[in-house]
């Protein structure tokens, strides 16, 4: 087993945040997570999130330089899984990200949905969002939602 280093992009309109929403058979378990992927060796986390999001949605992204990092040791699909995540504030290139409520990316031929989901709704416990330790980030940067 090895840390899986990833970088995910934090991108927000009015109280919304984009995600993808994902299922674990095992725990016959739907969740969300922010948008992004592996970094790979010799790459920036801020390249490895402009180059997913331009792989599995074909779109740009404009990535700030501020960076939060959160260890994630977790299980998915029955098997154990470590990755220290990189999460980065971001905004699409392509005002028309903002318009739409959701899209279909592809990963690795794999279709998922990605949408933007409210805030409150991970704040709140109604729904799952990981990596562990960012919801707890998201209600102290939106205290007044």
């Amino acid at each position: 087993m090895s840390i899986r280093n990833i970088a995910i992009c934090k991108i927000e309109k009015d109280n919304h945040i984009f995600v993808l929403e994902g299922y674990d058979p095992k725990k016959d378990e739907i969740f969300y997570r922010p948008i992004g992927g592996g970094i790979e060796f010799g790459e920036l986390a801020k390249e490895a999130a402009v180059r997913e999001f331009q792989e599995e949605l074909g779109t740009n992204i404009i990535v700030d330089n501020d960076v939060q990092v959160f260890e994630n040791i977790f299980e998915y699909n029955g098997k154990p899984g470590h990755e220290v995540v990189c999460i980065l504030d971001a905004k699409f290139a392509d005002p028309a990200y903002y318009k739409s409520r959701e899209f279909i990316g592809n990963e690795g031929g794999n279709k998922f949905k990605a949408l933007w989901v409210h805030i409150n709704e991970f704040t709140s416990g109604q729904k799952i969002l990981y990596p562990e330790g960012f919801v707890s980030s998201l209600e102290k940067s939106h205290k007044t939602l």
